[in-house]
């Protein structure tokens, strides 16, 4: 019982430990002013970044759409509007959706079904125990 006690505190303790903000300490220089310094050169960073993309000019060939989004269709033939009746087509054959909801439900269902069996089993352990 002691070993499973020491086990679980070292691992409370690395969790604790993972959670916490690491510091970073330059040599001979405190925290804080290394955390200014490095604020102070990313926003001089950023700010010159600001600078360049604003005084790049946007091409008149864009228009109105700056990433360039195209306008594509998708055409079908005749006979495939004739078949669908009217309705859209679904690519990809269809049905399957059927099939993957059926797996997940089936697959649901055992493991509840094992959650409730191992329940039961422990139950009878415990049970049996006192």
């Amino acid at each position: 019982m002691t070993v499973k006690r020491l086990v679980s505190g070292l691992l409370a303790l690395s969790i604790v430990l993972a959670a916490l903000p690491a510091r970073a300490e330059t040599e001979g220089g405190s925290s804080a002013t290394a955390q200014g310094s490095a604020s102070s050169t990313f926003r001089a960073s950023l700010d010159r970044a600001a600078a360049a993309v604003s005084m790049t000019p946007m091409p008149e060939s864009q228009g109105t759409a700056p990433f360039g989004t195209s306008r594509r269709t998708m055409k079908r033939s005749e006979s495939a509007s004739e078949e669908a009746g009217g309705q859209a087509v679904a690519s990809g054959g269809g049905g399957s959706h059927v099939l993957a909801i059926v797996m997940t439900l089936v697959g649901t269902a055992a493991g509840v079904g094992a959650t409730v069996y191992m329940l039961k089993q422990m139950k009878k352990i415990q049970d049996t125990a006192k």
